[in-house]
């Protein structure tokens, strides 16, 4: 007896203990439902725009304008396509070791001698007095040229006639006086030449006649008609033989005997040397 009672009296503890769970769980939904209700909404939970409109009493609230639309923004461009990845490159596999080779010893190659570079001819170029010369050799600078130059100009024609105060000049300067009175005389206020002196009293007249006041860049047989440029060919002996000119000969006449004469007269008058063991050939080209 005292064993059901017992039993009955925990089960009504049972129930009771259930009942108020229940109860609880019941007042506590029912709780946060009525503070939901209750709740006030902030005006920053609400998206876009608010207009409050302020009425009057008895006036009719207008209805609210519709809200705008939300702006969709752009969609996202596309992400770049990934460039494919290459594998890793294979770790080489170190190759099997070999023996070393012993070199083999190759013939000494046989370098052929170059070729020197021909020499440059020597030329010689010079200007004297309104003329104007060219000299060459067929050997190149240093081993043969010319040590000693005479002007050729003054183994040239004196002029046949002279203005009358170079003539005084003449007579005044007490150094050539006497050599000039030989060849020259005066006549009609001016001083005529009587016979053309020899190539190796030239040179004296005309450091005289220059000195006197005579242009001999005009002189009388540069304006000769016709005059031509001389070309003379020759050769110059080794210098174990002195270095002497060898076969002078005319190549190109300028058209008059005498003024032939003076050039190869006075081109004779020069030095010349040749450090070679044979003879070098060379021209020479004087023009008016």
């Amino acid at each position: 007896m005292r064993t059901d009672l017992r039993l009955r009296e925990d089960r009504k503890r049972a129930a009771l203990s259930l009942a108020l769970t229940v109860a609880i769980y019941l007042m506590v939904l029912l709780g946060f439902w009525i503070t939901g209700l209750l709740r006030l909404e902030e005006l920053s939970d609400v998206a876009g725009p608010v207009k409050v409109h302020l009425t009057t009493r008895g006036q009719q609230e207008s209805p609210a304008s519709p809200p705008r639309p939300l702006e969709t923004p752009p969609p996202p461009s596309p992400a770049p396509t990934p460039l494919p990845t290459q594998p890793p490159a294979a770790t080489p596999t170190s190759a099997p070791t070999t023996p070393p080779v012993p070199p083999t010893t190759r013939p000494a190659a046989t370098t052929t001698p170059s070729t020197p570079p021909s020499p440059t001819p020597a030329v010689i170029t010079g200007r004297e007095e309104g003329n104007t010369y060219t000299l060459g050799f067929s050997e190149a600078a240093g081993k043969v040229g010319r040590s000693i130059y005479v002007p050729i100009y003054l183994y040239m024609p004196l002029p046949s006639q002279l203005p009358r105060f170079v003539g005084e000049n003449m007579v005044k300067d007490l150094r050539s006086k006497a050599l000039f009175l030989r060849y020259y005389q005066e006549a009609g206020g001016a001083f005529s030449l009587v016979e053309q002196p020899p190539l190796d009293d030239r040179p004296d007249l005309w450091d005289a006649l220059k000195g006197a006041g005579y242009d001999i860049g005009q002189a009388e047989y540069r304006h000769r008609p016709g005059l031509r440029p001389v070309t003379i060919q020759f050769s110059v002996d080794s210098h174990t033989r002195g270095s002497t000119l060898l076969a002078v000969t005319l190549v190109s006449s300028s058209g008059y005997s005498d003024i032939d004469e003076a050039v190869l007269y006075g081109f004779s008058r020069a030095t010349f040397f040749n450090n070679t063991e044979r003879p070098i050939k060379g021209s020479f080209t004087y023009r008016f």
